[in-house]
């Protein structure tokens, strides 16, 4: 028994919740449910792509930060290869032990898709992390900077050499070579037709370490403005000897009797031509000279200079001198210095990982030069071999640095070539990162997709039926209600049916028997309405004429109460008036009163001004009279300074006179006097300079005295105008005085004005409180009649609305009869 009790409920629930769909209420509710499983599968779709989408956004916001790191560890790389500073690498070894946790991280986030790529990532990071350690002991054993390790021993000896290399050279840049003394005579030698003077240069060189140039000078105080030709030109040394190739030179020339500097040929040879601007009017020593670089043909090796001159011919006839020098030495210290730049140069192509092969060929071939050089500028054995020892020395810790550059650039090789890899291992895994987003994306649309549609075909499908079903119940309601309204109320709706219809028609059905007996009733109270319409508009014609008589009698009480409170106001306005003056007439004294005793203040405030003009006016005299007086003591200072500059201008005149005698005694010595012929020419120039002082002082001098006159004059005129202002002061100070007993007077009699229209004020203020009085009373009258007035009006206008509504009472009672016949009832239809 229970089991067949337990197997009929199921089918019953079933039967209900799956066709029992009468009511609209019911097909809607189950449009509803669909629709939210609709939902909720969709919604399980999207958190599921969501979720897809997180995981994707970790791997890809983990591969974003990876790269970051990588950036940083570029930047900082870049800020070490600047600052050389140890801080840098540690800090770029932290971020790759970031790079391999955030590695670690993305290894459990991603999938078997992404397993590949994130291997070799830590790979790289771990491989990159192990370089850095490398790099991190070549920083503190190699250094970089020029106080750490190796390279900072490389420095530290470099200063010792060059504090070596400062005393190496012996001697001077410019060794001078001896003079030949000689004069242009008869020309000698003939070429090519044309007759020249021939002089031939053979001197022994000097004793001196290696110089790099050969100088050939002429020189004397002469008139020589042609030209000369300087060709072979030898060194020798026994039987060795070596010509020198003048056409492959570049000549360098200066001198006061130099015109130009060539290089031609002469007699088929190579040659110098040198064209000359001698002038004896000068009165000083002129030479040229012209320079060749000779450091190619090592002239250390020779110790005899020979060439030969060739002078075109003149009108002139005179003395001359012609010889040479060597000169240049090698710059050790400059030389030196650019070695240092060089490897700081190559230093900083290693810390950038560039290629250093030229770098450090150029600097050891610098420094084997230096080397060489060395024993060839200096006859002091010690100073030679300790300087080439630490060159030695120096060239060891070169090689030392080379040997840890290698490595140092291969691990950096590496590390670019670690962080390319990397890179492009990163570009892969946001690459599939993208393409699995898109995949999601395209697979939670379709899913979506497929749901709606279905959801979508149920829904039409039901909204088909309750459709239907509501067409149908409207179409029978419509029937009812279309009786109703030709006013057959006996008519009733089908409620046979269980469906929100049914439940609309009972409601119609209990009004319609609610209508009817309340239609009843309604033609019942329309004969009572009707009856009470003509008695009460009876009523209302006799009290509409009883208020329009007592309205009469009080309009007339009204317009005299009215003329009463108008005289009443006119007068109470006049004493106003009256009062509102004598404000006015206590304001003006008042303000008068005010204004006396400022004038008096005013006055007393003008005295002490005065007082103070005149202590001014005082002072300022005795200043001028002792401006006058130091004007005085300034021209005779002027006077002792003119004194002064005529004094110098006639020892510049002495100085100029010693300077001349200086430069003819100069001129006579020759060579010998060379020196002391520029310094007389410069003391000529100061003692010139001196006088142009001493000239330019006087005439200061000058203008300051006349300008002390004329300010004098000035002073004097300016004193007068003063005394006259100090007499004006004492009369005005006089009149001041005089107008501030008048002022006091005025305001004695300013005070009884006031005093007398206080009082008027305050009999005027009584007047206009009774006035007030009296106004009030005639307005509350006044204000009395109007109201009653008004309540007989508004009751006459009552009454009137009391006849008009009886009649329209009347008139809806007739009309509602009328109506109510419209409507048919059962009973009275039967």
């Amino acid at each position: 028994m229970k089991k067949k009790k337990f197997q009929k409920k199921p089918t019953k629930i079933l039967r209900l919740s799956m066709f029992n769909l009468n009511t609209i209420r019911k097909k809607v509710a189950f449009m509803g449910i669909l629709s939210l499983n609709a939902s909720l599968i969709m919604g399980t779709i999207g958190i599921v792509s969501l979720r897809e989408n997180d995981r994707i956004s970790r791997i890809e916001s983990c591969t974003s930060e990876i790269r970051l790191l990588q950036y940083k560890n570029q930047s900082l790389e870049a800020l070490y290869q600047y600052y050389t500073d140890q801080t840098y690498l540690n800090d770029i070894i932290t971020n790759l032990k970031k790079m391999k946790a955030k590695v670690t991280s993305l290894q459990k986030i991603a999938g078997a898709s992404y397993r590949k790529q994130v291997k070799k990532i830590l790979k790289q990071v771990e491989d990159t992390s192990q370089n850095y350690q490398e790099l991190l002991y070549y920083h503190t054993t190699r250094g970089y900077a020029k106080e750490t390790g190796e390279y900072g021993k490389y420095f530290t000896l470099s200063e010792q050499i060059k504090q070596n290399l400062e005393t190496l050279v012996d001697g001077n840049d410019w060794i001078e070579i001896d003079w030949n003394e000689t004069n242009l005579s008869s020309p000698n030698t003939s070429i090519h037709n044309q007759n020249y003077i021939h002089k031939i240069y053979d001197k022994k060189l000097p004793k001196h370490t290696k110089r790099k140039n050969l100088v050939f000078r002429i020189g004397g105080t002469f008139t020589y403005q042609k030209g000369y030709y300087i060709t072979d030109v030898t060194l020798k040394r026994d039987k060795k000897s070596v010509n020198i190739n003048l056409s492959n030179l570049q000549p360098v020339a200066w001198g006061d009797g130099l015109k130009s500097c060539t290089v031609t040929t002469f007699n088929g040879k190579p040659a110098l031509y040198v064209t000359c601007k001698f002038d004896e009017r000068n009165a000083i020593w002129q030479e040229t000279a012209v320079q060749i670089l000779v450091d190619d043909y090592k002239p250390e090796n020779y110790d005899t200079l020979t060439y030969h001159m060739y002078m075109e011919p003149s009108t002139e006839s005179f003395s001359f001198k012609y010889g040479g020098a060597v000169s240049g030495i090698y710059n050790f210290t400059d030389m030196h210095n650019k070695l240092d730049d060089l490897l700081c140069t190559y230093n900083s192509l290693v810390l950038e990982g560039k290629g250093t092969t030229r770098a450090y060929d150029d600097t050891e071939a610098l420094l084997l030069e230096i080397k060489r050089n060395v024993p060839l500028y200096s006859y002091t054995k010690d100073k030679v071999a300790l300087v080439l020892e630490s060159l030695t020395r120096q060239h060891n810790l070169l090689h030392t640095l080379k040997s840890y550059d290698d490595t140092v650039l291969e691990l950096k090789r590496a590390n670019r070539v670690y962080f390319e890899k990397a890179s492009s291992l990163c570009d892969e895994i946001e690459t599939l990162a993208e393409n699995d987003s898109k995949q999601v994306q395209k697979e939670s649309l379709l899913k979506e997709l497929i749901v709606l549609i279905v959801t979508a075909v149920f829904l039409i499908l039901l909204n088909v039926l309750v459709s239907n079903r509501i067409k149908y119940s409207v179409k029978r309601f419509n029937s009812s209600l279309e009786e109703i309204e030709r006013g057959n109320i006996f008519t009733r709706v089908d409620v046979s049916k269980q469906d929100e219809f049914s439940q609309f028609g009972k409601s119609l059905n209990c009004f319609l028997d609610i209508l009817v007996h309340s239609i009843k009733q309604l033609q019942h109270i329309s004969v009572i309405l009707s009856d009470s319409g003509n008695h009460l508009e009876e009523k209302a014609t006799n009290t509409s004429l009883a208020a329009q008589t007592i309205s009469c009698a009080l309009d007339g009480v009204s317009k005299g109460a009215e003329t009463q409170a108008l005289d009443v106001e006119q007068s109470s306005e006049n004493v106003i008036r009256i009062q509102s003056m004598m404000e006015e007439i206590a304001k003006s004294v008042t303000h008068l009163s005010d204004i006396s005793t400022q004038m008096n203040q005013k006055d007393a405030k003008a005295s002490e001004v005065m007082m103070q003009l005149t202590a001014s006016n005082a002072a300022t005299i005795e200043a001028f009279d002792r401006i006058s007086s130091q004007i005085f003591e300034n021209n005779t200072s002027i006077e002792k300074i003119q004194e002064a500059a005529n004094l110098i201008a006639s020892i510049a005149n002495q100085t100029n006179l010693l300077s001349l005698n200086a430069s003819i005694e100069a001129a006579r010595a020759g060579v010998a006097g060379r020196g002391f012929s520029v310094v007389a020419t410069e003391i000529q120039k100061l003692a010139i300079q001196t006088n142009t002082s001493a000239g330019m002082i006087n005439e200061i001098a000058d203008l300051l005295t006349s300008d002390s006159t004329r300010t004098i004059s000035s002073l004097r005129q300016l004193s007068d105008s003063l005394d006259t202002q100090m007499t004006q002061l004492k009369d005005t100070i006089t009149k001041v005085s005089s107008i501030s007993e008048d002022i006091k007077t005025t305001e004695q009699e300013m005070e009884h004005v006031k005093s007398q229209t206080s009082d008027c004020t305050l009999a005027s203020s009584k007047v206009s409180d009774i006035m007030m009085n009296l106004s009030s009373i005639a307005e509350e009258n006044a204000s009395s009649t109007e109201y009653t007035r008004d309540s007989m009006n508004e009751l006459n206008e009552a009454t009137h609305s009391l006849a008009q509504t009886s009649l329209e009472l009347k008139e809806l009672s007739v009309q509602l009869e009328r109506d109510l016949q419209f409507f048919k009832t059962e009973e009275l239809h039967g």
